[in-house]
């Protein structure tokens, strides 16, 4: 076999490995492949033909800018493989009680791989370097793909802060301190990723994301409507998003359901997510999204149609493996 068929063939099976293993966290089910190509990446410096390049030219500069396609192909690769053995992991036993009892030590070492992976980022990648969307990407896929995973594992670990798992290699008000850290990224990044490149263009990893966000949303406004006599402290889920003041969560489920939106119209799921969230708002809430979105009505053929498909193929609250029916 010639050299150029050979590269040709390593870059499909690299990149249909990507592809399922996205599709398994997005979907919260097991990868279909259990380990990576046999055939290693080549360094993106020493064999820069294997990975081609393309110059970009902006209007105002007359200098040839690199997309780095080396670097960013090989970066998401190797976070590909850490993904895919941690969707492995998770997946042996993803009962609450097992995780509770056993999976301190493991899910902590998944987190500390994901960590070295994201540190181990060649200079160019670096958030003080990076230009393009691709490399931008780059960054979002640790703190929009990353930071959930870590967070719903922790939370596994110490839900709402009212238990600790035994033998925890991790003290609690640490653990707490990462939830909230987490909490913070996600859905800071969302809100960075709207004001900058709004969610127009199609990205499927966002659908996963953005319905996160918006039952996450959902339930805090929950929390803060029971919660309203002076007697009563609002402590919130590990994740919970939003602090305590019931506009910032309406505004994050807003931000949340109209990325669906734009999704949606190149995405059948993001579309049907949009409208069984929007059966979970209040009225008022709901007018006001639509105030600013056009959601055609659905006869109630179309409906139940619907929420078949979704409870047997995707439950869209799922923010957890334990919770797969």
């Amino acid at each position: 076999m010639n050299k150029k068929l050979r590269n040709s063939y390593d870059l499909t099976a690299w990149s249909l490995f990507h592809w399922q293993c996205t599709l398994s966290y997005q979907l919260m089910t097991q990868p279909l492949l259990k380990t990576p190509p046999k055939t290693p990446l080549p360094d993106p410096d020493r064999d820069p033909e294997w990975f081609s390049e393309i110059w970009l030219k902006y209007p105002s500069s007359s200098t040839l800018v690199p997309l780095r396609l080396g670097l960013v192909f090989k970066a998401k690769m190797r976070f590909s493989v850490v993904l895919n053995e941690a969707m492995l992991e998770v997946e042996k036993d993803s009962t609450d009680s097992y995780l509770f009892r056993n999976g301190a030590t493991r899910i902590i070492k998944i987190a500390e791989r994901m960590d070295t992976w994201y540190k181990a980022m060649p200079e160019p990648l670096s958030p003080t370097q990076i230009v393009s969307p691709s490399q931008l990407k780059i960054q979002y896929v640790d703190h929009i793909s990353l930071k959930p995973y870590i967070l719903i594992l922790y939370e596994i670990l110490a839900p709402g802060g009212h238990r600790q798992a035994p033998n925890l290699p991790i003290e609690e008000e640490d653990l707490q301190k990462s939830l909230s850290k987490y909490r913070g990224y996600f859905e800071t990044i969302l809100r960075i990723h709207y004001l900058r490149h709004s969610f127009e263009y199609g990205n499927m990893m966002l659908t996963r994301f953005l319905s996160m966000l918006a039952f996450l949303s959902l339930k805090k406004i929950e929390s803060l409507t029971t919660f309203t006599k002076p007697e009563h402290t609002i402590t919130g889920s590990g994740l919970d998003v939003g602090d305590t003041d019931p506009k910032e969560a309406r505004a994050t489920l807003l931000i949340a359901q109209k990325g669906l939106s734009d999704q949606g119209r190149g995405y059948y799921l993001p579309k049907t997510l949009l409208r069984d969230i929007l059966t979970n708002m209040t009225a008022s809430d709901a007018t006001i999204l639509q105030s600013f979105i056009t959601i055609l009505p659905e006869g109630p053929e179309k409906t139940q149609e619907r929420k078949m498909y979704m409870e047997s193929h995707c439950p869209p609250d799922i923010l957890r493996m334990a919770n797969d029916p």
